[in-house]
């Protein structure tokens, strides 16, 4: 028997070695190919690149807009070749721009010379009705522009919103001769497009000083506004930082006051954006730091808004009222936690922020900051463009936590009788209930319909916030104005964990 057991042991031992074997060779086949793919791939490259460029045109052949494609690097030798093999010099794409438009669009003058010397199209619209002369104006130099016209262009189209040629040309940064040729060739320069825009607004918010300057010497009027927003030249160019157009404007007696239409002057939009150097000047000219627009916000309240943080700083040292309130009772605080932007809420309290002021609902900064289970804040780039970041739940439970070390009312109710508990397990906010709790949340209080914090939190089938309230002695007997206990409820609305959980009492 012993001989036998052996004998065994022997072929199991023989029937592993030769499994071993066969994987190792597998493995072993499998890293020469993946080797000699590498190397393969390599020698591909090499090959590729040691082609001149002019002769890289295959790399166009199977795409379906392959002048499309190959037009914008401006390579004309390429353009020559694909249209020798018979693709269209007109051919659009998905928006109906064709290769004139978009090697005008990316300034190559000599491609644009090639293409129109070709037959292309110079008088063909996209789909939002802008030509070829449209880009140029925009993005090119005079040479471009001219020769399009030379070609036929329309020098009085306009798109689809009603832009002319002078209104592109406001746009151009690279080439302010643009500009001036249309002007010399009789652009009217208070022409409005549909929405009511000029090339002064335009060039204003965009360009230079002397652009400015050169529109207004030619007769453009400057206390137009366009009619969607009530924007006007003076506005434009604070809101994007134009210092000295902004001078240049108010040299020339434009209304310092004047707002949009909904009542924001040049130094909210000027605050908004972080324009510090505009906004010292505006209120040495005499702007109001404390001027409400439409719904009451003040320059502040834009700043604490859009995450500027200097110029937040800027206004309270400049006399804007740190406790101010706007027709709902918000506070530069209020707003501060509601953008989450706890660098700001610092700021604020350092400077006499009262922490439990409250807005028209009677919702203090504490009771909006229970209620934001999604965690965002913007912060503002200096730019006026804005960053979105998630923010973690630390990030949160630092900003209650801070509200309240900075004496918030923990137990305080808003107009519904609502604690910051009861919102916070409303929205789900687990992390804000757990950290109101320690601070010694009422755990029991009722709103005015008697509903508790926990009734909330089984309402919404919230486990774990119900876990939470429990193990912190929530009364699950408490009823509310229909006589429903978080029991009934629970029976009614949640889950079956939830229904033990409550139950256990």
């Amino acid at each position: 028997m012993h001989s036998k057991h052996d004998n065994n042991q022997r072929k199991l031992l023989k029937k592993k070695k030769s499994q071993t074997r066969k994987r190792f060779r597998f493995i072993l086949i499998l890293v020469i190919l993946i080797g000699v793919t590498i190397w393969g791939v390599g020698k591909i490259s090499e090959f590729y690149n040691d082609i001149p460029d002019q002769q890289r045109v295959y790399k166009y052949v199977n795409s379906e807009n392959a002048l499309l494609d190959a037009v914008k690097t401006g390579d004309v030798s390429v353009i020559k070749t694909l249209l020798k093999q018979g693709n269209s010099i007109n051919i659009t794409n998905f928006i109906g721009q064709t290769p004139l438009m978009i090697a005008a669009q990316n300034g190559h003058t000599q491609l644009v010379k090639f293409l129109l010397d070709n037959e292309a199209d110079v008088n063909t619209k996209s789909d939002l009705g802008r030509t070829a002369l449209m880009k140029a104006a925009q993005y090119g130099d005079v040479t471009m522009v001219k020769s399009m016209i030379h070609k036929g262009a329309n020098i009085n189209a306009v798109d689809d919103s009603g832009m002319s040629m002078l209104m592109y040309a406001a746009l151009n940064k690279n080439d302010s001769n643009v500009l001036k040729f249309f002007v010399e060739k009789g652009a009217d320069v208070n022409a409005q497009s549909k929405s009511g825009q000029t090339a002064l607004m335009l060039a204003a918010a965009n360009n230079k000083e002397s652009v400015v300057k050169f529109l207004v010497k030619k007769g453009a009027q400057i206390n137009v506004k366009e009619q969607k927003r009530g924007i006007n030249p003076l506005i434009a160019a604070a809101g994007n930082g134009k210092l000295n157009t902004v001078k240049f404007l108010i040299k020339k007696n434009f209304n310092i006051s004047t707002a949009d239409h909904m009542g924001n002057t040049a130094l909210f939009y000027a605050a908004a954006k972080g324009h510090i150097d505009v906004a010292k000047y505006l209120l040495e000219k005499g702007a109001d730091i404390n001027a409400g627009n439409s719904t009451g916000d003040t320059p502040l309240l834009s700043a604490v808004t859009n995450g500027q943080l200097k110029m937040v700083e800027f206004c309270i040292e400049n006399g804007a009222n740190v406790n101010y309130k706007n027709k709902n009772g918000k506070t530069p605080l209020i707003n501060a936690v509601n953008n989450g932007n706890i660098e700001i809420i610092k700021y604020l309290l350092s400077k006499g922020a009262d922490v439990n002021e409250e807005d028209k609902l009677a919702e203090s900064a504490l009771m909006h900051a229970a209620k934001r289970r999604i965690y965002v804040t913007s912060i503002g780039t200096g730019t006026g463009n804005k960053i979105i970041i998630q923010d973690s739940p630390r990030h949160e439970r630092n900003i209650i936590k801070l509200l309240l070390d900075n004496g918030a009312y923990v137990n305080a109710k808003n107009r519904n009788a609502d604690t910051a508990l009861i919102l916070a397990a409303s929205f789900g906010n687990i992390d804000a209930v757990k950290l109101l709790l320690k601070y010694k949340a009422n755990i029991n209080a009722r709103n005015k319909n008697g509903i508790t914090a926990l009734i909330k939190a089984v309402a919404r089938n919230d486990y774990d916030t119900v876990k939470v309230l429990m193990e912190n002695g929530a009364n699950p007997l408490v009823k509310d104005n229909q006589g429903k206990d978080a029991i009934a409820w629970a029976k009614q609305r949640s889950s079956l964990g939830i229904i033990r959980l409550v139950s256990k009492r």
